[in-house]
């Protein structure tokens, strides 16, 4: 599904795995992916990415929201997290 947005280039899975826990703990990056287990396929994806901020008092903006088939679901839960 990136590989439709971008270059994906070679990613073995220890450089996955080693990156997926560097965003996991910023705790600013979610990435949600939603499966048809019947189908064993992917039906929604969606990330989005917390940036703190100096300028709204110190606020928290929310950045790059993708959403396919499932978006108003996922989007709200994202919305709940922000």
């Amino acid at each position: 599904m990136l590989e439709q947005l971008t270059v994906v280039g070679s990613v073995e899975e220890a450089a996955f795995v080693e990156r997926f826990h560097r965003l996991k703990a910023t705790g600013c990056s979610y990435i949600v992916v939603v499966e048809d287990k019947q189908r064993r396929v992917v039906v929604a994806t969606a990330a989005l990415y917390l940036e703190p901020k100096f300028l709204r008092s110190c606020g928290t903006v929310s950045r790059d929201i993708r959403n396919h088939v499932l978006g108003v679901p996922t989007l709200m839960w994202f919305v709940a997290l922000t």
